[in-house]
């Protein structure tokens, strides 16, 4: 998602009209940007301001914290991704209604996802509120978000509003694990060459 809208695209964005946003620019409801040439802007962190706001306004649904480790050796990294996710949520006026916390790689092995998923198919989820992308899932974030959104969630990576530990949140050396787990699904694949591959990554 772009960081700046034009005012006709931010509009669209929010489900408002121009001249909304031009009267809460002169409000002082929602101040607009400039550009050198005196155009109005927004950026994403005024989309996530309309966003809450209309969350709150609602009242429907969820607000909803994921965890994810890769295995039980790791279960210590839960307390610092829930830390993360328990921060922001404050800085943001927002309660967490309910906790996730998984274990796995693939998605199909992940029990509390399962869950997590099917809430959301509900409509149950407004909110779902991860430390960062790959916590929730590695490969297919966008993919995965948009069709969130088409049931009436939104999910927001902390990693993208505030500075993290992503060493700490993502140890490196599980992407490779995870990636060994995906192998025995691509059969036609030579699965030596790959791990070979894979260790002489930097």
């Amino acid at each position: 998602m772009a960081n700046e809208y034009k005012i006709g695209q931010f509009a669209k964005l929010i489900g408002r009209t121009v001249s909304t946003l031009q009267r809460w620019d002169r409000d002082g409801i929602l101040v607009a940007h400039r550009t050198e040439g005196n155009r109005r802007f927004y950026t994403h962190d005024q989309y996530l301001q309309v966003k809450f706001r209309d969350l709150h306004a609602a009242g429907k649904g969820a607000v909803v914290g994921y965890c994810r480790v890769f295995n039980n050796e790791r279960n210590e990294l839960f307390e610092y991704q829930h830390r993360v996710i328990l921060e922001y949520a404050i800085e943001n006026n927002l309660s967490v209604d309910h906790w996730f916390h998984d274990i796995g790689g693939l998605l199909n092995e992940r029990k509390e996802f399962t869950k997590l998923y099917q809430m959301i198919a509900a409509g149950d989820v407004r909110l779902l509120i991860v430390p960062v992308k790959d916590r929730l899932i590695r490969y297919g974030y966008d993919a995965f978000t948009f069709l969130c959104s088409l049931h009436g969630t939104t999910v927001i990576s902390v990693s993208d509003y505030r500075p993290v530990n992503e060493i700490l949140i993502s140890p490196a050396d599980e992407e490779t694990d995870e990636l060994l787990e995906l192998l025995p699904l691509f059969r036609r694949i030579n699965k030596s060459k790959v791990i070979q591959k894979i260790k002489e990554l930097p």
